[in-house]
């Protein structure tokens, strides 16, 4: 296993949507925290902490999320959460994986 996973996906609604629902991530009970949010010039990232479990030391999350014609360009980094880990257990896939669901969810309702 990596000690990372990201993936890309783009959504056909405006960023602010998104941005609400990165906003409101503690509330979904997922076992993260949103720990800044950082505008830039073409949209905003997110930094994301999943808190340590058993099986894991945590995770850093990276959510980027670029305004489109087509609507928002979303892409998503999850990294081991101390320097010397060596391997994720498949864990990050699991944090890129939820977050998408999340969004999915969201634009679904």
């Amino acid at each position: 296993m990596a000690r990372k996973a990201e993936g890309s996906k783009s959504y056909p609604v405006d960023i602010n949507f998104l941005i609400g629902r990165c906003r409101a991530i503690e509330d979904a009970r997922m076992g993260m925290s949103l720990k800044s949010e950082n505008p830039t010039d073409t949209g905003v990232w997110f930094r994301i902490h999943h808190e340590r479990t058993r099986k894991s030391y945590g995770e850093k999350i990276t959510v980027t999320m670029t305004k489109t014609d087509a609507g928002t360009d979303v892409h998503i980094l999850s990294q081991v959460g101390m320097p010397t880990q060596l391997t994720d257990g498949g864990t990050n896939q699991k944090n890129v994986d939820l977050i998408f669901e999340y969004l999915d969810r969201g634009i679904q309702q």
